[in-house]
């Protein structure tokens, strides 16, 4: 992922829902991003062509509850983000470290179930996303570590694993690739 700079990452911070739409984390961004496109195109259109139909008074409370909107949306958008960026407390430290157990026990199943249990509590914990991603790749399920590592990317805690991410990236790759190569003929082994 290549590294924003300032503008897109104001952008990024000040409209409402584009965090979340764009890294595809909830539908309500999306709603959020696009209803906020749409009434700040309405309003435009209303006050540069409707100048001489709509009253000043009418025309000045829509921008206001307008901009009411914008910043309570940023404002929401904001405390999201920075829940999911909190440091994980006990119960998340623990359950990191029995997915972790479990992981390392080749346990795939419980150690995805407490991941997810882990990530539902702390969404943005990277550390957790990076090895649910490595354990999709484990398990051979490719687009679901594919879509973990992306949404890894759109973290903003993620910047400590960098090159662990790129690496991940690598590996699942060639995993791929050589599962495809090798054919049915090889997993029936």
């Amino acid at each position: 992922m290549v590294e924003m700079d300032y503008w897109e990452r104001f952008a990024y911070r000040c409209w409402p829902g584009l965090a979340d739409t764009w890294s595809g984390r909830r539908i309500q961004g999306l709603v959020w991003s696009v209803g906020m496109a749409w009434l700040a195109n309405l309003l435009l259109i209303g006050t540069v062509l409707g100048a001489n139909r709509v009253s000043t008074e009418i025309l000045f409370s829509a921008w206001l509850m307008f901009a009411a909107i914008w910043l309570w949306g940023t404002r929401r958008d904001a405390v999201r983000r920075r829940n999911a960026l909190r440091p994980p407390g006990l119960e998340e430290q623990g359950l990191f470290n029995l997915a972790q157990a479990e992981y390392l026990k080749g346990h795939w199943f419980e150690a995805q179930a407490l991941l997810e249990q882990l990530l539902e509590l702390s969404p943005g914990d990277a550390d957790a996303q990076l090895m649910l991603a490595t354990l999709f790749r484990r398990t051979k399920q490719w687009q679901a570590a594919r879509d973990t590592l992306l949404r890894l990317e759109a973290n903003e805690l993620a910047e400590k694993w960098r090159l662990e991410i790129d690496h991940e990236r690598r590996i699942l790759d060639r995993s791929q690739h050589n599962d495809e190569s090798a054919g049915p003929t090889s997993s029936a082994a």
